[in-house]
């Protein structure tokens, strides 16, 4: 993500900006929420204790 928005900041496009949002949106609402709810069935309590002390993005 920073190196497509570091790309789009050196090109200075505006359409460059286009793939670093879609890149976040995706993978913001698809992926991330996907995953976590995986990791959720998997390791419970644990899993919910580790997502209290680390943030989404890190």
């Amino acid at each position: 993500m920073l190196i497509a928005l570091g790309t789009a900041t050196v090109l200075s496009s505006l359409s460059a900006f286009i793939a670093p949002i879609i890149f976040f949106l995706v993978v913001n609402t698809i992926i991330i929420p996907f995953e976590e709810n995986r990791l959720q069935k998997n390791f419970g309590m644990e899993y919910e204790r580790y997502m209290e002390s680390v943030r989404r993005w890190l």
